[in-house]
């Protein structure tokens, strides 16, 4: 799967702490939308990114293929890239792998995309209802549905079309108890926030603390027994993440603590020997335990963000 903006929630952070919000809308309804085997869901207040002044650089080394051709295709449309609010991101089992699906908030204005598409000679299909916008002659391509003026789900044609059916009786993944607690406790201010859960916890700490081939396997039985992982990043003067690792035992949790804080200390040394001019990352990324959860801290400068491109 893309990497999204995960590599932006290692990097990125926006003021202090407050206290849970309630589900908003946008939650709502991609938790009401995405399918319950969605492995990996985060939203993104790109509003608040954007008041970033690194934000386009940012954008451009983070941001994975699916999101940078997600931007291309709204362009396609006549929606430009801030006319997109936020974005809710599910992750789950594809043909190939996982595939990225989601729901975009902004301001879409249907004539606008209506002569885009004309333009463009997309023919709109129609989906329960809805119009459609599918990109390339894939037998399932990339698709972009318009729900109202300010609310559309975009993934494969397949997931839309998943998305555009979807009731109050499906199996989605507003039934899945650890999500959808989660998803009730999230501070109103972060800017990017996110659960993985299975599969999609390896590639999180993946992209948090990169390794070779070698250390991810070697990283894979202690990983294991992550059950799930809840992130907040914001973005002040400095760049900030808190995480919580939440694993099967106090016991796994130490061993996932002792593993982690192996590979921390290699890849302080690797990135002083590249980049000996530069802050370094790792010297200010922690990891702490208490009881089953092995809890993670970072702050940088953001000229860390620089000397890694």
């Amino acid at each position: 799967m893309t990497r999204v903006t995960w590599a932006v929630l290692a990097m990125i952070a926006a003021g202090p702490i407050g206290g849970p919000a309630a589900v908003d809308d946008l939650v709502r309804e991609a938790l009401g939308r995405f399918p319950r085997q969605t492995s990996h869901f985060e939203v993104c207040e790109l509003t608040r990114m954007r008041s970033l002044p690194s934000y386009a650089s940012l954008r451009e080394r983070f941001m994975g293929g699916d999101v940078q051709q997600l931007v291309t295709s709204l362009a396609t449309l006549g929606v430009r890239d801030e006319d997109v609010d936020r974005l809710a991101l599910g992750a789950g089992p594809g043909p190939q792998g996982l595939q990225l699906y989601g729901v975009a908030q902004g301001r879409f204005d249907l004539r606008t995309i209506m002569a885009g598409a004309q333009a463009a000679g997309i023919e709109p299909l129609r989906i329960n209802g809805y119009a459609a916008y599918c990109f390339g002659g894939s037998a399932n391509p990339p698709c972009i549905a318009i729900l109202n003026e300010a609310r559309g789900v975009f993934g494969s044609r397949d997931m839309v079309d998943f998305m555009l059916y979807a009731t109050e009786g499906t199996d989605s993944l507003a039934n899945d108890p650890i999500v959808s607690a989660r998803a009730a406790r999230v501070p109103a201010d972060a800017t990017i926030w996110g659960i993985a859960t299975g599969p999609a916890v390896a590639e999180w700490v993946g992209v948090v603390m990169p390794m070779p081939a070698e250390g991810q396997n070697s990283m894979a039985p202690v990983l294991s027994n992550v059950v799930s992982v809840a992130y907040q990043v914001r973005a002040g003067q400095k760049a900030t993440l808190t995480a919580d690792l939440t694993c099967t035992s106090a016991e796994s949790a130490a061993g996932l603590r002792q593993a982690l804080d192996t590979v921390r200390l290699l890849q302080q040394l690797a990135w002083k020997a590249l980049h000996p001019d530069a802050a370094n990352p790792y010297q200010q990324l922690t990891f702490s335990t208490q009881g089953v959860q092995l809890l993670v801290n970072a702050t940088m400068d953001y000229t860390a963000l620089g000397a890694g491109r």
